[in-house]
């Protein structure tokens, strides 16, 4: 909720009052009749879950993000972009974003990880770097009101999301190292829905998903993206937003040796954008 009271007070004095009208544009173009709108977020986002990582001939013990390798916040910022196009009566998403997780902790229990143990009481370095990629088509359904009083608009159609995965552990005194990688596209269910009012304000939320068979690519598991935004229109289409994304995966990949993975990504995020 840090990002909440700046949010809020960058609105309000942006504010029409009767001295002066401020950026908002009440009487602007709709801010829901665009084109093209880009986005940057910056995303406080979290990590938690564990990783299973086997052998061909032996077991893992699964690894807690949290518990075990001590990891909180991203190393570097955590930075995503997002395209939005409306094409007639499709709406078109892109995005994409990448994060790290680096620690070096002490184990306070033994874990056994891609064929190598390491045992309590060992210095090691640990390392997640995840790629991150969506895309979704969705056929607007609903479009009603206007934004100048109060507008609605869904959205459902289908995506892909693309996911990498890298993971590293290394003992600091022996420097022995186990590390894997993983990467996979998911077909995705999306929808989509905004509320605009006053042509200032929109809330919206997106989210896709899905239960992937064990025969999809020899992937299994479930996945859910999701986002609730608000915003606040600026002189004519730019825009400051804040909101809150969370990214569930529970998959496993199997390339004759497993790797499992159960976890979250998700965070508050504040951003801008502009539409044209």
């Amino acid at each position: 909720m840090r990002f909440a009271i700046p949010f809020a007070l960058l609105v309000l004095s942006l504010l029409p009052s009767p001295a002066h009208a401020g950026l908002l544009d009440p009487k602007g173009p709709p801010i829901d009749e665009y084109t093209i709108d880009l986005q940057g977020r910056y995303w406080f986002g979290e990590i938690s879950g564990e990783i299973d990582a086997d052998t061909r001939s032996i077991r893992g013990t699964g690894v807690d993000f949290d518990d075990n390798l001590g990891f909180d916040r991203p190393t570097d910022p955590l930075i995503e972009g997002v395209l939005h196009a409306k094409l007639w009566k499709v709406l078109l998403r892109a995005s994409y974003t990448q994060v790290r997780f680096e620690e070096d902790v002490r184990l306070e229990e033994t874990i056994r990880y891609k064929g190598l143990t390491f045992t309590v009481g060992d210095d090691i370095e640990a390392e997640v770097f995840v790629r991150f990629a969506g895309f979704d088509a969705n056929a607007l359904l609903v479009d009603v009101g206007n934004a100048e009083t109060i507008g609605l608009e869904v959205g459902i159609g289908i995506g892909l999301r693309y996911l990498s995965f890298y993971g590293s552990i290394e003992e600091r005194f022996a420097g022995f190292r186990a590390s894997t990688s993983r990467h996979g596209i998911f077909p995705v269910v999306s929808a989509c829905a905004t509320v605009s009012f006053l042509n200032i304000f929109q809330v919206g939320i997106e989210a896709g998903g899905m239960k992937v068979p064990s025969f999809f690519w020899r992937i299994e598991g479930t996945f859910l993206d999701a986002a609730v935004e608000a915003r606040a229109y600026l002189l004519k289409y730019v825009y400051v937003c804040g909101g809150y994304r969370y990214i569930l995966l529970k998959s496993e990949w199997d390339f004759g040796a497993k790797v499992e993975i159960s976890g979250r990504l998700q965070g508050f995020y504040v951003g801008a954008g502009v539409s044209f």
